[in-house]
């Protein structure tokens, strides 16, 4: 469970594009949308890097168009990253989909008026 500062600091990257390490080596890159309680996240037009077991040194990517959910007890870091990806199928083009992701994360921040635990 995290301590308040660091559900603040959280709260801070809501919106942005984050890099997320996860327990199993591998690494998330996407737009932070919500955060739950016990640090679950939510996140969009997500790229994950993971390694191969059967080829060390190798990695391969995911890209996952729509919202991926990450359970927050397999969360290791979050950190902001200003980079951006070139692939196609992360990369945001339609106008209807930004508008999906803005009411989203309106709705994420009304809930910062709820007393932190």
């Amino acid at each position: 469970m995290p301590t308040s500062t660091e559900r603040r600091n959280l709260l801070a990257l809501l919106g942005y594009r984050v890099s997320v390490e996860l327990d199993d080596g591998s690494t998330l890159t996407g737009r932070l949308v919500s955060l739950g309680p016990t640090s679950n996240l939510i996140l969009t037009d997500v790229e994950r890097v993971r390694p191969l077991k059967r080829r060390r040194g190798s990695t391969k990517t995911d890209c996952y168009n729509s919202v991926l959910f990450v359970r927050g007890s397999s969360v290791v870091s979050v950190r902001h990253t200003s980079g951006i990806t070139t692939d196609r199928g992360v990369v945001d083009t339609l106008t209807d989909r930004q508008m999906e992701a803005s009411k989203a994360i309106q709705m994420a921040s009304q809930s910062l008026n709820t007393p932190l635990r």
